[in-house]
């Protein structure tokens, strides 16, 4: 079932035209999502605002679609024009009669995670669809929105990531190249009580670089609060939604 906290509900239905008339639809494409598409809600909102979750590096929200459908069928790139211009990570739930299924499109160019990536569970009935949240962190959460989809695990990845890990295999090579010069300096050197101080060195030199390879972040503190409260007209909703768009407007 999907299981998601109540404090992170929003349950705003979003007007079809504001899709089609804002994101860049081809008119074969506007066809299929005025033809395939019968309404979009914003059913959840899953962040540090909405629910005590520790951040992501990669994901900083999730937003929740429910779109219902004229016919069990949807084309998979109108979801991926939606998902390009949502700036949040999405998952979205299409539903058709009592049928239901959950789909997630890649938003990271790293690894098996791409644009053009797009994970779907299989036709089944709407009540029998499993998500829920797992994870102490909103990557955490989202991987496991993922296996949920799947059934497989899915890593994310993404540049700050990427550059954070850059980061730390530069510092542990300069912590490495710093106990090899300290090394090179005890074979070479003859005074004992110098010997006794470069042992000294090297002894913290490694206990340094030995707790850097194990360290991780500490979470940010998050805090419970009030369920969201939005008073959306048009061109918020299209601010809150499509950031991206708002920025070509």
């Amino acid at each position: 079932m999907i299981n998601l906290p109540n404090s992170t509900k929003v349950c705003k239905q979003m007007p079809k035209e504001m899709f089609y008339k804002y994101l860049n639809f081809s008119e074969s494409l506007k066809k299929l999502f005025i033809g395939e598409i019968e309404g979009i809600i914003w059913m959840n909102q899953i962040s540090l605002e909405t629910m005590i979750i520790s951040p992501g590096e990669a994901v900083t929200e999730i937003a929740v679609y429910e779109i219902s459908l004229n016919r069990q069928e949807i084309n998979p790139n109108l979801l991926k024009i939606l998902n390009r211009e949502i700036d949040q990570h999405a998952i979205f739930i299409v539903r058709y009669e009592e049928w239901g299924k959950i789909l997630c499109c890649g938003k990271e160019t790293e690894n098996d995670f791409k644009v053009d990536t797009c994970f779907q569970t299989s036709w089944m009935l709407h009540e029998d669809l499993i998500l829920e949240i797992q994870g102490f962190d909103l990557d955490q959460v989202y991987e496991n929105f993922l296996m949920q989809i799947t059934g497989e695990k899915i890593p994310i990845e993404n540049e700050a990531k990427a550059k954070v890990s850059h980061e730390k295999e530069e510092k542990l090579k300069k912590m490495a190249a710093a106990i090899r010069k300290i090394e090179a300096q005890m074979n070479s050197e003859t005074l004992f009580v110098r010997q006794l101080k470069l042992m000294n060195d090297l002894k913290i030199a490694k206990e340094e670089i030995q707790v850097y390879r194990i360290s991780k972040q500490v979470p940010v503190e998050s805090f419970q609060p009030e369920t969201m409260d939005l008073t959306l007209n048009t061109i918020e909703t299209i601010h809150l939604i499509l950031p991206n768009v708002v920025m070509k407007l």
